[in-house]
This record gives C-alpha cells, sequence and structure tokens, in this order.
C-alpha cells in the first residue's frame, strides 16, 4: 500500500467536497462527513450536493453516524464559475471522476469502479488528468481500477488507499458471561441485486446449523441488522427473509440506531457477513464487499468475523488469528461449529479471540482515518 506522507495548513483556505448522491446514512456518507470533520482542522470546508441541505440536517446525519463536525458544515449547488478551491474532492462510483476538479489541487474518491454506461466515460474522460491522486477504500477496490482504468484505455494515475473511518471503540471489550446459546449477528442494507448482502444464504445455512443444533438451551440465534427504504424495495425483500425464516430463531432489526447495533455486537459472538458468495469475484468484482466497514465495527466490539473469502474483508481478517474466512455455505457452518465449541467449552479461548479482534480493529479506526488524510492532503504540495 502506498502511505503518503507530510503534512499541511490549510488555514483559511477553502476546501470543497463533492457528493453526487443523496445524503442518507451510510458507508460512503460517513466518509465523506469524516473528511469533512478532518479537513475543517484545516481550513473551511463546503460541501457540494445536488440537492440543497440544511446545515442543520447534515450536522445530524453526522451525529447519526457517530461523527462530530467542528463547525457547521454550509451545503451549496456546483458552480463551475466560482473562484477555485484550494481543494477540492469528488466522491463518485465509476473509474472516472463525476465532474472536472475545481480545485488548484484535485483529489477523487472511487467507491468502487462500478460498471459505467460509455456515454458517461466517454463525456468524463478528460475529467481524470485534473486529479492529483485517486483514493480508494482498499487493496481490492485498487486492483479493481486499474483493470477498469487499463479496459477503458485511460492513463494510469495515482492510486492511493484510504481505508475507511470505522466506529471502534479505544477500550477492549469486557468478558461476558454465557448461557450456551451462540449469537449470531449480521449488518448490511436490506435489498437485492448488485453488492447485495445475501441475507438468503445466510438464513439457508442458518436453518442447516439449527437442525443439528445441541439440546434446549445450547442453541443459536441470528440477528440480522439494517437500513431498509421504499426506494430499494426493502419491504418485499424483507417479506422473503421473514417468510424463509419461519420457524427458526431469526430477528430482524430494521433501521437500528446506531447504539442498538453496538448493544448486539457486544452482546454476540460471530458475526457472518457473505457478500459475493456464489458469485465470480473475477467476472463480477462489484458485487464483492468493496471493503467491510461492519466487519471491523464488529471485532471493535468483540465479534469475531466469519467472513466471505474475497473483496475487502481479506485485509480486514487474519485467518486462525482474528477470524474465519468461508468460500462456501459447507465452510460457513463448519467455522461456526469449531467457535461455536469454543465458546462454549473454553472460556478464556473465546475471550483471547475476542481480544485479537478488536486489536485487530484498531489500524481502522476514526483517528487513525484522520491521520493518515492529513498525510494524503500534505502529500499533495498545499
Amino acid at each position: 500500500m502506498r502511505v503518503a506522507e507530510g503534512h499541511t495548513s490549510l488555514r483559511g483556505r477553502r476546501i470543497g467536497l463533492f457528493t453526487p448522491y443523496d445524503l442518507v446514512p451510510g458507508g460512503g456518507e460517513r466518509y465523506l462527513l469524516a473528511m469533512a470533520a478532518t479537513l475543517q482542522r484545516l481550513g473551511r470546508v463546503e460541501l457540494l450536493a445536488p440537492e440543497r441541505y440544511s446545515s442543520l440536517r447534515v450536522d445530524q446525519l453526522a451525529r447519526d453516524l457517530g461523527l462530530t463536525l467542528e463547525e457547521a458544515l454550509p451545503v451549496t449547488r456546483v458552480d463551475p464559475g466560482a473562484a477555485p478551491y484550494h481543494l477540492f474532492v469528488a466522491m463518485g462510483n465509476e473509474a472516472v471522476p463525476p465532474m472536472r476538479g475545481l480545485g488548484q489541487r484535485n483529489l477523487f474518491v472511487c467507491q468502487f469502479p462500478f460498471p459505467a454506461d460509455p456515454r458517461v466515460v466517454s463525456e468524463r474522460r478528460t475529467f481524470t488528468g485534473g486529479y492529483q491522486s485517486t483514493v480508494v477504500y482498499s487493496e481490492f477496490a485498487r486492483g479493481a481500477l486499474t483493470e477498469a482504468r487499463k479496459r477503458l484505455a485511460l492513463p494510469p494515475a495515482d492510486i492511493t488507499i484510504l481505508y475507511p473511518p470505522c466506529r471502534v471503540p479505544d477500550v477492549p471489550p469486557a468478558e461476558r458471561s454465557h448461557d450456551g446459546v451462540v449469537r449470531i449477528v449480521s449488518v448490511g442494507r436490506f435489498f437485492t441485486g448488485g453488492h447485495a448482502k445475501r441475507h438468503d444464504l445466510l438464513i439457508r445455512a442458518f436453518r442447516e446449523l439449527v437442525r443439528e443444533a445441541p439440546p434446549a438451551g445450547r442453541g443459536y440465534e441470528l440477528h440480522l441488522v439494517g437500513s431498509a427504504s421504499a426506494r430499494w424495495g426493502s419491504r418485499a425483500y424483507l417479506d422473503t427473509l421473514h417468510e424463509s425464516a419461519r420457524g427458526l430463531p431469526v430477528t430482524t432489526h430494521v433501521n437500528a440506531t446506531i447504539g442498538a447495533v453496538q448493544h448486539l455486537l457486544e452482546s454476540s459472538d460471530l458475526y457472518w457477513h457473505a457478500a459475493g458468495l456464489g458469485t465470480s469475484v473475477t467476472r463480477f468484482p462489484e458485487r464483492m464487499e468493496h471493503f467491510g466497514i461492519s466487519v471491523v465495527e464488529a471485532m471493535g466490539a468483540g465479534c469475531v468475523p466469519v467472513v466471505f473469502r474475497g473483496g475487502g474483508p481479506l485485509e480486514i481478517v487474519e485467518e486462525g488469528r482474528t477470524g474465519y474466512l468461508f468460500g462456501s455455505v459447507r465452510e460457513l457452518l463448519a467455522a461456526t461449529r469449531q467457535h461455536s465449541s469454543i465458546v462454549r467449552e473454553d472460556p478464556g479461548q473465546a475471550m483471547a479471540w475476542r481480544l485479537a479482534a478488536w486489536a485487530a480493529a484498531q489500524r481502522f479506526s476514526d483517528p487513525a482515518f484522520a491521520e493518515r488524510l492529513t498525510a494524503l492532503v500534505g502529500s499533495l504540495g498545499l
């Protein structure tokens, strides 16, 4: 991974952050607002968005995402004719930036190079030369972007990995008492298609796990946590999940608060994550988990991860030390059975796993992100 070095001071200078997306609670929005919170220490930050939002709404969104802005963040429409920013940051979901750079120095945050309409790529091709650096979420995303740029005959780019900021407690998890019931949790938006979290496969695996469960009082629970929206078709999808989980100890937690999610993670033993399961990594890299914020946050709470062997989570979980990797439902169940035995029979070893997961999550914390971002900005020569 290329690590940016240096330091800068943008005090008194204008910094613009552009997003072409609606401001709703999510990983991309938390990334952008965490950038804003860090950059406010260096200059005056403005948020540019397709729609007008009040500063109060943005501040509340930041709080909902566990962030604190140092001052009100003004939101404006894009004005190509305005005086240039000293630093301009644009976020997008394609291999090319969503607009031309509006700063003396420009930074493109490519969340992931999703397949794009050729006409869109053609229209934006010339934008790329105006950006001094491109940021991605993981080594996996950098590889995908490099391949996409080659395929589109774009010139080589300076690509830096800036891992997303994650809510990670700075104190280790407490040792928790156990009643013999192994609690499993999974966090991810409730929707189908594309970058789906494969709740359907998790329920199918859980049904098999419960079928062979030990005597009463030493069974399993599955908690599915995630945001839902009418525009994602979440209601119909949730109805399908509820039907497939009929008769099972499965609970869905829809649009839960940060506090409720944190409590679930702290009180659970295992974290299941299956984005990408059943999909070819080489043919459809966009369907993999591009990083895995929820995986890190689960680990930070002392919840041991069992994650699909593909995409960003491979950079987070160390097999056999901080969690487990799987490539099939069979392997998912084998890892779950193995760790369930540890939880039930060896509390000391179970606690050692919890502490190892928490320690590994520290390198993706909010402070670690702020330090890396500050160094990156310094490397741009401002």
